[in-house]
């Protein structure tokens, strides 16, 4: 990093590790109120094609355009949950998270949805393992302005697989305990995404410095890329595209929840899959890249 001048001139040099430098066009967050009726046609087209339940989300925030299929089912969230839990978490570690001795479990439990890490932020920082709805996570869920999601007790992975019916608007039954939708991971990561950039709107609703948004961004950039924690979306994208994903699986599912840096401008992606069978990593894949180029075209 050079450090200029008010004339141009190089007056000192310093080199920085560990940061994520985006395109200048990451830096817009624009709501999306503006329906896309083609977009909206061309998902519908992708989730057909497809067997099992899928939920959509696609929102580009650089000009505000955004659709779905099936956006309101709620379907077990698997990982995908443990993003609110981050953010409750980082926003209990004062003004400088990366010297809290929890630190180290929000990077586990984002980079590699490490389980175990969460399980020690609910803990350490959360109500633990009660049957009732987590502290943390619920900070987090209301600060990023989650509707359907909830996130209770330790993360011990679910072993019940409540199953939906294709098609239309489904719920999970009752005893699934940590459920989401597309639509909620979407206005998520939007909500992330605007803290960090920041915009007034989302100083107001989500408390969230633009500091601690950007770490929380920066260590989703950066995940894990190795099975079942890879990027659903590259393979619609240029490569080299600049992405930051949650991801979550279990036995029937596969979901993927991402900002996509594109040269235009940041793109939510969001892919839910649920296939009775059991999850499809390669066709959850297939999905991710034609939502990511419908998301582009729409």
């Amino acid at each position: 990093m050079v450090f200029r001048s008010a004339a141009g001139d190089a007056i000192a040099t310093r080199r920085t590790y560990n940061a994520y430098l985006l395109p200048a066009s990451g830096l817009q967050a624009i709501p999306g109120s503006r329906r896309s009726p083609r977009l909206s046609r061309a998902l519908a087209r992708i989730a057909t094609r497809h067997g099992g339940v899928t939920g959509i989300w696609v929102q580009r925030l650089w000009d505000g355009r955004a659709a779905g299929w099936n956006a309101d089912a709620e379907f077990p969230a698997a990982s995908t949950v443990k993003l609110p839990l981050a953010v409750g978490a980082i926003m209990r570690m004062g003004n400088a998270p990366w010297a809290h001795p929890s630190w180290v479990d929000v990077v586990a439990t984002l980079r590699y949805s490490d389980n175990k890490a969460a399980d020690r932020l609910v803990s350490q920082l959360g109500s633990g393992c009660a049957t009732t709805a987590d502290a943390a996570a619920a900070e987090g869920l209301r600060r990023l302005g989650a509707r359907q999601s909830t996130f209770t007790g330790c993360y011990a992975a679910e072993e019940l697989q409540p199953r939906l019916p294709a098609g239309g608007v489904t719920q999970t039954p009752s005893w699934s305990n940590r459920h989401t939708t597309a639509r909620d991971l979407g206005r998520m990561l939007y909500a992330l995404q605007a803290a960090a950039v920041p915009t007034k709107a989302a100083r107001r609703q989500t408390g969230i410095p633009a500091m601690k948004a950007r770490l929380l961004l920066g260590i989703l950039l950066t995940a894990a890329q190795d099975g079942q924690n890879a990027t659903l979306f590259n393979g619609g994208l240029k490569p080299g595209t600049p992405i930051a994903e949650k991801n979550g699986w279990r036995h029937n599912e596969q979901h993927g929840a991402a900002i996509a840096y594109t040269k235009r401008g940041p793109v939510i992606l969001v892919v839910l899959t649920q296939r009775p069978g059991g999850a499809s990593l390669a066709d959850a894949h297939a999905i991710g890249s034609e939502v990511a180029r419908a998301g582009l075209r729409g």
